[in-house]
């Protein structure tokens, strides 16, 4: 048997709640310097169990603050491996997300963020997940791993989507990006609420990747040699 996996199918189907107590726990620093945590639980019908704490890191900010760029660099300073929602979405619809907003409208890709949140929190381990702008309103997000706000300025960001070899890209890539006006507006509403949930944040308006990922390594517990 893969204890590992094990492990890790009971924790993430184990509901909030379901087990009475936690009786012990063991802290493990895999070779690949993953810290992998375990619980010994007592369940409510008085067994004894494990559980595996989720490992997995979530990106959270405003639309183009740097989400997946700052994912694809932690992925070479550490053991992780790393996903996209927006990507995933896409691949499940076989269209863009831009294409999603246009024929089906925005309430639609909401739907298919809930779909996409709930698979990661069943099926994903040690993984960044880097998601859309609007995916932290979904319910479970805190039960999907350690959720790390990446702070900047709106200005900033916009800056540096224009600043991009790909500039027209990113931005048609982006339809709520369209209306720069009402774009800030929607940055004013989320900044607070990005906020309230996010367990962690790092403000990345400098771009210096070697110190965002550091510092973010640092904080969610991986074991760093700088």
């Amino acid at each position: 048997m893969n204890i590992k996996r094990y492990f890790t199918y009971n924790f993430l189907k184990l509901p909030t709640g379901s087990y009475k107590k936690i009786i012990g726990k063991i802290s493990l620093l895999s070779s690949s310097s993953m810290n992998f945590v375990y619980y010994a639980v007592v369940s409510k019908s008085n067994h004894i169990g494990f559980i595996m704490e989720t490992n997995n890191i979530l990106f959270i900010g405003f639309m183009g603050v740097g989400k997946g760029t700052v994912a694809r660099a932690l992925v070479k300073r550490s053991s992780y491996f790393a996903v996209d929602t927006d990507d995933l979405i896409e691949s499940l619809e076989n269209k863009s997300v831009k294409k999603i907003f246009k024929k089906d409208g925005e309430k639609y890709f909401r739907e298919l963020e809930k779909k996409c949140a709930k698979w990661c929190e069943e099926n994903l381990t040690n993984t960044i997940i880097s998601t859309g702008g609007g995916f932290y309103k979904q319910d479970n997000i805190n039960d999907i791993g350690t959720v790390v706000y990446l702070q900047s300025d709106f200005d900033r960001i916009i800056e540096a989507l224009e600043l991009a070899p790909n500039s027209k890209k990113k931005f048609k890539k982006r339809p709520l990006l369209k209306d720069l006006k009402e774009a800030r507006k929607l940055y004013d509403i989320r900044v607070k609420e990005y906020e309230k949930v996010s367990d962690i944040i790092v403000n990345v308006e400098d771009w210096d990747i070697n110190r965002i990922s550091k510092e973010i390594l640092q904080k969610v517990g991986y074991y760093y040699d700088s």
